[in-house]
């Protein structure tokens, strides 16, 4: 739910109901409101969801003829034909997709008719759009003018000054600011974990721009997710210790671990947001103690052969597997929530310099003995680079698949840049065996995860 500088209905844009809207009969365009008898071409909706969010944000009504008395209130509401209503929605995403930068978000209420109370005929409809104030402003129309809503003028002005231009500037740069600090921000590590094994820090953001309520989740709901063992996803990440903090909640993984040390944990913040520390598998393979299985003993006797007598080795087939684990986790909170639609993810490698990766995958063994073995160069970097909203990947709304493996998908769709980064050059491959490589993926984290929880 996002927070509006004004709303001209009691409930909440999602329960409305048709007969409320005869409230816009007493109610004039101007800073947060305009009406349309039809729906607008793209490049002109376009327009009025910058303005609006370049200023205080409103509300967009489509179908509503204004009162020709002159006051600027809806008059009547004749609706547009039913049958046009997905052509029009398809216009405003293509709207805020591709004719205003950075995209504007946006909520939308189709009321069908029959109406009676505001005389809404059967065959036809009135679409809402609510705009909240944008928080990552200047929006630029694709024509490169800047544009934003001035007293009860209905078309959205474009604005030249310079000052009211930089305070939009400034506004935008206080929502990057926090991105950047959220991304960032490390939790405070002794020496000795500093030191330790390699780690991962995966982010989800419910939204970038920080804009919007928080959401409500309560603790129970949080320990009940975070203690639970195989969820409906098929992953296990149990937490035995789960606490408040000061704007969330805490989940740590303690049991065979020393408790006070940073081990799997998961922290959620009231506004959506989590960031899961997972730290990642790393032994010397000049003297393994541990139970191999074949792929991995295949692995090691391929570095052998290329001459290496001794080096470290990252575990990145157990991170898949933890990965999908955070993932289904984050669903699960975003469900008890009450939340839908995408949301954004990232993840950041420390302590990861001259590593060598292993992931449980044939097309990696096979690159290796034609290229070699790569070794991470980095000791820190994020995957993708950078900090911006724009290096977020987005999630969610592209799986269309069984909702059974919603959570491995989406993981999959993040594990992507994390082993292009560490050398594992996954788009190679994908190029050569499309989703062979996915399924292949899918069976490496799902065998990873057999019969044991991710620890």
């Amino acid at each position: 739910m996002k927070t509006y500088s004004y709303k001209p209905f009691k409930d909440e844009l999602s329960t409305l109901k048709g007969p409320e809207l005869a409230t816009l009969k007493h109610v004039s365009e101007g800073w947060f409101v305009d009406y349309k008898v039809e729906p607008p071409k793209a490049k002109d909706l376009a327009r009025h969801l910058a303005a609006f969010a370049n200023q205080h944000g409103g509300w967009l009504f489509i179908g509503i003829q204004e009162d020709d008395r002159g006051g600027m209130t809806a008059g009547s509401f004749p609706g547009i034909p039913s049958g046009s209503v997905d052509s029009a929605l398809v216009q405003l995403r293509e709207a805020s997709s591709a004719h205003v930068s950075p995209e504007v978000f946006f909520e939308q209420k189709v009321i069908h008719g029959p109406v009676s109370e505001i005389g809404l005929p059967s065959d036809r409809a009135v679409i809402i759009v609510g705009i909240p104030e944008g928080t990552n402003p200047p929006y630029v129309h694709s024509s490169g003018r800047i544009y934003r809503r001035v007293g009860d003028q209905s078309a959205p002005k474009e604005e030249t000054d310079r000052g009211v231009l930089d305070l939009l500037w400034r506004r935008g740069e206080r929502t990057r600011d926090l991105l950047r600090d959220f991304l960032t921000g490390l939790p405070q590590l002794s020496e000795a974990e500093k030191t330790g094994p390699a780690r991962a820090y995966v982010y989800f953001l419910h939204s970038p721009d920080f804009s919007g309520d928080l959401l409500s989740l309560a603790f129970r709901d949080f320990a009940e997710v975070m203690s639970s063992g195989w969820s409906g996803g098929g992953f296990s990440a149990p937490f035995e210790n789960v606490f408040t903090t000061t704007d969330g909640f805490l989940a740590r993984q303690v049991r065979d671990n020393d408790p006070l040390l940073a081990g799997l944990s998961f922290r959620w913040w009231s506004d959506g947001r989590a960031v899961v520390h997972i730290p990642i598998n790393v032994y010397d393979f000049s003297h393994v103690g541990l139970q191999l299985d074949p792929m991995q003993k295949e692995f090691l006797q391929i570095l052998r052969g290329h001459g290496f007598q001794k080096g470290r080795v990252a575990e990145m087939s157990v991170f898949a597997a933890a990965l999908a684990a955070a993932m289904d986790k984050y669903l699960l909170l975003r469900e008890k929530a009450g939340v839908t639609g995408a949301f954004f993810g990232k993840v950041r490698l420390c302590g990861t310099w001259r590593l060598i990766p292993f992931i449980n995958l044939r097309p990696y063994l096979e690159a290796t003995k034609k290229y070699g073995f790569p070794v991470i160069q980095d000791g820190s970097m994020y995957c993708p680079p950078g900090t911006s909203k724009e290096s977020l990947v987005e999630l969610g709304e592209q799986w269309q698949g069984d909702p059974k493996l919603k959570s491995l998908g989406l993981a999959v769709w993040m594990l992507g840049p994390v082993l292009q980064g560490a050398g594992i050059p996954i788009g190679h491959f994908w190029s050569e065996l499309g989703n062979q490589v996915y399924i292949q993926l899918v069976q490496s984290m799902q065998e990873s995860l057999k019969e044991k929880p991710v620890r």
